[in-house]
């Protein structure tokens, strides 16, 4: 009966306009334990991340497990830490924080059950996607990034940390998928980045698509995102800007 009143609620909460989206509502929202979708739902309520995740942190450490592992930031984990690492709840939340690095996660299976996911891309794909959700944002590192780009899918970049976002991350991405452009750090599109960037998009006949508008002297940098397919760039106005500077790089440069 509860995990039908979570699902319920959920699925409530994911058909609401963006006006009716606030703090309060969507921890209420992590507490059903669906909130995989938190991010986006922030995004489109125009919602503080940090801000429902600290809520989350403020009201138990029963509910620690509820949260997505990308919403327990540096800020949100040493808040948790000052919360619960005195005192009577010291040794459940040590035990709390434990199964919630990627080694603890990682290190589940056999080797001889790895091998076998290997086999099941589906399985593998749920049983990576589960480490990535469960394990936090605090204990990631560009390694465990790459690996998990590759094993599950480069749209995971949507709920990466920005700081977390490095060159290498952004290269694994765009070589899995040239689709990942859409949320490429804008560090990575500096001239000294942009060739090597481009280089690694996959396919590369997303990259020939972008090329061929710009040098057709019907499209400038300035309305390129508007000329290519609008699933290419995302709206958000930061990446945005990121993929005009990207536009801008390759209609002076040759690759």
């Amino acid at each position: 009966m509860i995990d039908s009143n979570a699902r319920n609620l959920a699925a409530d909460v994911r058909n609401l306009p963006p006006s009716m989206l606030d703090p309060s509502l969507l921890a209420e929202y992590v507490k059903t334990g669906k909130a995989y979708d938190l991010s986006e739902l922030c995004k489109k309520g125009n919602v503080s991340l940090k801000q429902v995740a600290q809520l989350i942190v403020a009201s138990g450490l029963e509910n620690l497990d509820k949260l997505p592992g990308y919403a327990m930031t540096q800020a949100t984990y040493e808040l948790a830490e000052n919360l619960y690492s005195i005192g009577e709840s010291r040794r459940q939340w040590q035990q709390i924080r434990n199964r919630h690095k990627p080694d603890y996660l990682e290190g589940r299976l056999s080797r001889e059950a790895l091998k076998r996911l290997v086999l099941d891309e589906k399985k593998s794909k749920r049983h990576y996607a589960d480490i990535y959700f469960r394990s936090w944002a605090v204990f990631w590192n560009e390694k465990f990034l790459k690996r998990m780009i590759h094993k599950i899918d480069s749209r995971i970049m949507a709920n990466i940390p920005e700081e977390l976002i490095t060159k290498k991350v952004c290269f694994a991405a765009v070589a899995k998928s040239g689709l990942a452009l859409r949320y490429v750090h804008s560090q990575c599109v500096a001239s000294q980045s942009a060739p090597r960037l481009c280089r690694k998009i996959r396919p590369q006949s997303l990259l020939r698509r972008v090329v061929c508008a710009i040098k057709s002297g019907n499209c400038r940098p300035r309305n390129l995102i508007e000329a290519v397919n609008p699933g290419f760039f995302h709206a958000d106005a930061g990446t945005a800007r990121c993929s005009y500077s990207l536009c801008f790089i390759l209609y002076h440069q040759e690759f």
